[in-house]
């Protein structure tokens, strides 16, 4: 463009706003300086509302599909919990009851005098691994407000 020709352009610009929130301007350019109406500013303000209601629609659909997937995830971590109690308890039983078996077997006829400290530690730690796995649930059960609890 020559510089000695002046050129003018025309802008009308409106808020995009949700409540007291500014979300954006919506600017309508003009390469020529044509003189906008009252009727085109309000049509930009009709336009930049509705791209402020779409953009609050959007952000609240984000929000639900956020709250709805850690729901979810929430949901399948509680599941899994339940499920990996249940699944370990019956185990953990059979271990415990063999090695008291064993226990009472060795009272009344004794071995090596190594094998009563073996089969003791077997009984002790899968007691202490079976009042793990009952935490375990009682978690489980607690997140999906299923553990009945009594006041003593």
């Amino acid at each position: 463009a020559d510089a000695s020709t002046s050129t003018s352009a025309s802008v009308v610009a409106a808020p995009i706003t949700a409540g007291t929130s500014r979300l954006g301007v919506l600017v309508v350019y003009a390469t020529h300086a044509p003189i906008f109406a009252d009727s085109d500013v309000e049509l930009v303000q009709l336009l930049a509302d509705q791209a402020a209601v779409i953009l609050e629609s959007r952000k609240l659909l984000d929000a639900a599909a956020l709250a709805q997937a850690r729901a979810e995830a929430a949901r399948l971590k509680e599941d899994f919990l339940s499920s990996a109690a249940h699944d370990l308890k019956t185990p953990i039983a059979g271990i415990l009851t063999q090695a008291q078996v064993l226990e009472r077997r060795l009272n009344q006829q004794p071995v090596d005098a190594r094998v009563p400290g073996g089969v003791a530690r077997i009984i002790g730690e899968a007691r202490r691994l079976s009042a793990l796995v009952l935490e375990l649930l009682d978690v489980s059960l607690l997140e999906q407000g299923r553990l009945l609890t009594t006041r003593e």
